[in-house]
């Protein structure tokens, strides 16, 4: 019976929401928007998949098979990459700033190019390994890093060099991560695997999606989401367990530093001279391999464009004045969704926070949403907003939202047991424990979030320009493919590519100025300087003398 009541308390309030939307859009789709194309009823919808199941019989294995094999190939390159990463000496901050690179290339920019250069399904599963390759990167070396130091020890007594520590020690430790990777990357697989139907396939879920979405047959555009949705959450869920039963011993992945992870312009022990050079060097090391693939695969220069072609058509006459005409549209989608993202996403992590009752209902329904594959939720957005700069924006918040979500939640509840009482000693109230603890100590990973998040709103704005408004880079990058003008949608996606990276680098540098003044340290030693700010905000109560709120806090980190 106590099981079943722990059931219910903690599933019952998210059943009651899900039954809930249901009903409304059962309401809206049947008789309030009916006839309007915009909303499917959710019994139309069922309906709709029954009647289509010869349909997606033929259609979901092909969507999955391409899937699969982006998944295993960017997951597999992923993982060597942190081990290389981690047991050679100076090529960690390569690796980052490989992994920055491929995460802020849009989907629209790459698939037209991979169209062009590759054949079959082949762009499609390049699309989906360049989707995952980046979280498994990530969250691989943050497992490698977190090897118990005491093993590290004696592995380096017993003359262990850095590859055997790395296989007998690290790689125990990044088991919890290497599958939280695995895990979160499936639903970005699809994406990536109907990202390259949609350009060029004869058959899969995209096309199904595409065909749907200009034909104004909503039921099946719903049950497209819903199917894809499905596959997205049995994907993760299988990984899960699959980790699970190869490897129950370990503990979970400590996630304090997923969010600062990726911070090229973190400080450390080396000079900035050092720093700088490694992060030049990998920049041209980039543009090399792009350089020389040209050759070494044949590929024709017609369609496919070295460096310099890029430059000359960009700023040598006028014809670069196209491309850089529409910066600032992409700009302005991206950074609408960006802000209204976060701004429900902070909101939501401090309510979720205050009220855990209301975070266990929405939570779950949160997640299934955000395994939803972005692109499925173009048609939809359109059907409901219209093809202005209102769905571009939508769809950006749409994709930025979730991570900015998870991550606020998890560092406004980084703060330790012993601080909580310590505040509950001094009668401090719900809110005044929200404002004076938990987001001086949440803050690093709030603002970390919001960084990360900025590419991804660039990939929901261009994805939207590309489907639905008709302007800015992301349109301008198909409809150069569609008429064959390979140098102009080389120069557009990489000149998209670039934004989306000084994006990051701006809210990056952003991020460092607010803590310093804020006087929050990063990730690494976060809860030190937090705690002092903390203390500091706390002993200018008036109901405590600011000494007795100091000698306590003294006592209180002396016991610690």
């Amino acid at each position: 019976m106590s099981t079943l009541r722990a059931a219910v308390r903690r599933w019952g309030g998210t059943a009651g929401l899900a039954l809930l939307i249901l009903l409304v859009l059962e309401v809206l789709g049947e008789w309030v928007l009916a006839g309007k194309g915009i909303i499917a009823a959710p019994t139309h919808v069922v309906a709709g998949l029954w009647d289509d199941r010869a349909l997606y019989g033929a259609n979901v294995p092909t969507t999955l098979e391409t899937a699969a094999k982006g998944w295993a190939i960017g997951n597999a390159a992923a993982i060597v990459v942190a081990g290389i990463a981690q047991s050679v000496a100076r090529t960690e901050r390569p690796a980052l700033l490989l992994g920055l690179t491929v995460f802020s290339i849009p989907g629209v920019a790459l698939a037209p190019v991979l169209e062009v250069t590759l054949s079959g399904d082949a762009p499609g599963a390049v699309l989906a390994g360049f989707f995952v390759f980046f979280p498994t990167l990530i969250l691989t070396l943050l497992g490698l890093r977190q090897a118990d130091p005491g093993a590290l020890l004696v592995a380096r007594a017993y003359g262990a060099g850095r590859w055997r520590t790395l296989t007998k020690v690290r790689a125990r430790a990044a088991l919890p991560g290497i599958v939280t990777g695995l895990s979160l990357t499936v639903p970005a697989a699809l994406v990536g695997a109907i990202l390259g139907e949609f350009i060029g396939a004869s058959s899969g879920l995209g096309v199904m999606l595409i065909d749907a979405m200009y034909g104004a047959q909503v039921d099946r555009v719903w049950g497209v989401a819903a199917v894809t949705t499905a596959l997205a959450l049995a994907g993760y869920y299988l990984v899960r367990y699959i980790g699970r039963l190869l490897n129950p011993w370990s503990p979970p992945l400590d996630a304090s530093a997923t969010a600062t992870a990726l911070d090229l312009t973190r400080r450390d022990s080396r000079s900035r001279i050092v720093r700088s050079v490694e992060t030049v060097a990998s920049i041209g090391l980039i543009l090399l391999v792009w350089w020389a693939a040209i050759p070494v695969f044949d590929l024709s220069t017609y369609v496919v464009k070295n460096p310099a072609d890029v430059f000359n058509y960009l700023f040598v006459g006028s014809a670069g004045s196209v491309v850089l005409s529409q910066i600032g549209i992409t700009l302005a989608d991206a950074g609408l969704g960006f802000c209204v993202g976060i701004a429900v996403g902070w909101v939501l992590g401090v309510l979720f926070v205050v009220s855990p009752a209301t975070g266990r209902a929405v939570i779950p329904l949160a997640f299934i949403v955000s395994s939803i594959p972005a692109i499925v939720f173009v048609p939809i957005v359109t059907l409901v907003l219209g093809r202005g700069r209102l769905s571009a924006g939508a769809i950006a918040a749409i994709v930025t939202f979730f991570p900015v979500l998870v991550n606020t939640m998890f560092g406004l509840r980084s703060a330790s047991g012993d601080t909580l009482l310590f505040f509950r000693a001094h009668d401090a109230s719900l809110w005044q424990t929200l404002w004076r603890l938990r987001l001086p100590i949440g803050m690093p990973a709030m603002l970390a979030a919001a960084r990360i998040s900025a590419p991804l709103a660039v990939l929901g704005a261009t994805l939207a320009e590309w489907l639905a408004t008709g302007r800015g880079l992301g349109y301008l990058i198909v409809t150069a493919f569609v008429n064959s003008n390979y140098t102009q949608m080389w120069a557009a996606a990489v000149v998209l590519t670039i934004l989306s990276i000084l994006f990051y680098s701006v809210l990056s540098a952003v991020e460092r100025v607010a803590l310093r003044r804020l006087g929050v340290a990063g990730a690494g030693s976060s809860g030190a300087r937090a705690w002092r700010t903390v203390l500091a905000r706390l002993g200018a109560r008036r109901e405590r003398p600011p000494v007795e709120t100091a000698q306590l806090g003294k006592a209180w980190l002396e016991a610690r």
